[in-house]
């Protein structure tokens, strides 16, 4: 080979490696640009979203305070406190008509439990002819059931799958993405007694204290048996506690008693609680050992309506845990057999002055 091929050979590899190089770098800033793209638009879209924008790589400071600085890749997913929600079923509105020898129920599949209690022995007499008595309001609903003390569980609106009925009973379903809640109401096979029976069951991840939370509101009206309408609550230490429904949540005379924000609050445990008029009762019985519920009065529209606010006593709940109570209700007469029977100082209901 003489020396001008050698030359040329030599200068035509040098043109090779340089171009070589030259491609390699133009690779290098394309990638280089195209992951900061990417990474330029999750920012954008952790934003949108509600977060805050963190360094790549890295998490954020976990709810607890402590600092994690480890990068993804190097640690274990960990699970969300509240799972994502099952899919919304879309549950039809459902009445279900339930009787005994002395009552007609009809309970619904909506928030609120209760919508009709008819008395059979008991009649109110209207211009167009008598009917038996009639002791939940239409639009007021007795019963609805909420959990307290567990974030993101929200029943409030949420429609029940009926399981099961018969003549005197049913039992209900809900979920969420936070548990499952289930209800049962029986009627006694007579009277104006029932049983009720709660349970949840939690899908979080974290242990929580859970309750059950029961809404009975009432409506002022002007038919002659309920021109007396009343909030009402008793415990072993304060006795009954009355407040009218045109005056729940007002102050109290010279700054005694009433409420406060629309809410006066029973300072002791209730063994029962409720509504209240001058012949009936609607009310709820804890009668569990330890059992009792903590109690408010809440106005719904100041001077027109208001509800009672039952809280049972919270339990500690594990991850995938339950609780459950059962319960008991009176929705009729005030006839001293008849709340006897019911027991908890039910008979306290009657108003007799300062009788007792």
């Amino acid at each position: 080979m003489d020396r001008n091929t050698l030359l040329a050979f030599a200068l035509s590899m040098i043109v090779f490696v340089t171009f070589l190089m030259y491609q390699e770098r133009q690779y290098a800033e394309v990638a280089l640009e195209a992951q900061t793209q990417i990474e330029a638009e999750s920012r954008q879209e952790g934003l949108q979203e509600g977060g805050s924008e963190s360094p790549p790589g890295y998490t954020r400071p976990d709810e607890s305070g402590a600092d994690s600085t480890f990068a993804e890749s190097d640690r274990a997913p960990r699970p969300s406190p509240t799972p994502e929600p099952s899919p919304r079923r879309n549950i039809p509105i459902q009445k279900t008509k339930i009787e005994n020898a002395n009552v007609f129920a009809e309970v619904s599949n909506e928030s609120g439990l209760i919508t009709s209690w008819r008395l059979k022995d008991y009649n109110e007499r209207l211009p167009d002819g008598d009917v038996p008595m009639q002791l939940v309001a239409e639009g007021f609903p007795a019963l609805a059931v909420e959990i307290a003390g567990v974030a993101g569980v929200d029943f409030e609106g949420t429609r029940f799958e009926v399981l099961h009925s018969t003549e005197r009973e049913v039992l209900q379903r809900a979920e969420n993405a936070a548990g499952v809640l289930t209800r049962k109401i029986r009627l006694d096979e007579r009277g104006y007694g029932f049983d009720l029976e709660l349970s949840f069951e939690s899908r979080r991840v974290d242990p929580v204290d859970a309750s059950f939370e029961l809404l009975w509101p009432a409506e002022q009206s002007d038919r002659a048996d309920f021109r007396e309408f009343s909030l009402v609550a008793y415990s072993e230490a304060d006795g009954v506690t009355r407040t009218s429904v045109v005056s729940a949540g007002q102050p109290g005379f010279l700054g005694f008693g009433g409420g406060e924000g629309g809410v006066e609050k029973i300072p002791a445990m209730s063994l029962w609680a409720g509504t209240d008029l001058r012949y009936f009762s609607g009310v709820l019985v804890d009668p569990n050992e330890r059992g009792g519920f903590d109690v408010q009065f809440e106005a719904i529209q100041e001077g027109e309506s208001a509800r009672t606010r039952m809280t049972t006593r919270s339990a500690s709940v594990g991850a995938g845990g339950s609780i459950a109570v059962k319960l008991r209700g009176f929705i009729g007469p005030k006839l001293i057999d008849e709340l006897a029977d019911a027991g908890s100082g039910l008979e306290y209901s009657i108003n007799r002055g300062y009788s007792w």
